[in-house]
């Protein structure tokens, strides 16, 4: 609230009018003309979901960080770990969703499928968002080599789990998002990818897993999938390689990459990025 105007100090002097934009009184005077009183001010505060930009979904989450680019401002909403999303007005966001990659038993584990969609809409609603394991490799305990799906249930966002990669001169990869590096030469044994979320493993008794940019070829993982829904460029779903050290390497944790030689693939991710401003 604002504080009032000054009174005069001499009997014909006038009062000090009140501040502009407090609602102060005006001050007094003996014999001069009182002081005006000070504007009015009306200041509203919305909640913190509340979204500027017409036809963008409203989130209820608490953000991940925020950024501009190209005179836009967004707000992301990253889950590292299953959770759920609170949607509280339908409208449109970009989103991400990486499946687990894949496990090796020496050859390479395939990306977790990566679903990149813009303009995706969303209804009003809280959903379960189911943040994909990656496939445990030969060497860990109760060997599960396809990684799993990571989904935004009843909205139909899913990225799925990478395939398995198999074993040199044993076995083929494994089907997923993308496929599982081969360990045999006959043709058609490296794992299948689903097209425009991943590719294929590479074939051969030295195959890489496939990745959301390329295939696998001999047995080096294919390229994965750079995107920068959080404002700087990252590369998600690479297809492992193969290789005989042990342990392995796992893939990049909450990027959905496979895993190289005896090892675990990635756990995956999912980010929705609203428009603010």
């Amino acid at each position: 609230s604002g504080g009032g105007g000054a009174g005069a100090s001499g009997t014909s002097a006038s009062g000090t009018s009140g501040t502009a934009n407090t609602g102060g009184g005006g001050g007094g005077s003996v014999n001069g003309t009182g002081g005006s009183g000070g504007s009015g001010k009306v200041v509203v505060r919305v909640a913190r979901p509340y979204t500027a930009v017409e036809g963008f979904a409203s989130i209820g989450n608490t953000a991940t960080g925020s950024y501009s680019s190209g005179g836009a401002t967004y707000s992301y909403f990253e889950f590292t770990a299953s959770g759920s999303l609170t949607v509280n007005t339908a409208g449109f966001a970009d989103v991400l969703v990486v499946g687990g990659g894949g496990g090796s038993y020496n050859n390479g584990g395939g990306a977790g499928g990566c679903l990149y969609q813009t303009g995706a809409y969303l209804p009003a609603g809280t959903f379960t968002v189911t943040v994909g394991a990656g496939g445990t490799g030969v060497g860990a305990a109760n060997y599960n080599g396809v990684g799993t799906a990571s989904i935004i249930h009843d909205v139909g966002y899913v990225g799925p789990g990478g395939g398995a990669g198999g074993r040199v001169n044993i076995s083929w990869g494994r089907n997923g998002g993308s496929g599982g590096g081969s360990g045999l030469s006959t043709a058609g044994s490296g794992g299948l990818g689903i097209p425009t979320l991943g590719n294929d493993g590479g074939v051969g008794t030295l195959g890489g897993g496939g990745g959301a940019g390329s295939a696998g070829s001999g047995g080096t993982g294919g390229a994965g999938r750079s995107i920068d829904i959080t404002g700087s460029a990252v590369t998600y779903a690479e297809g492992g390689d193969y290789g005989t050290a042990v342990p392995g390497t796992d893939g990049g944790v909450n990027t959905g990459s496979g895993a190289t030689a005896y090892a675990t693939g990635g756990s995956g991710v999912v980010i929705v990025r609203v428009r603010t401003a």
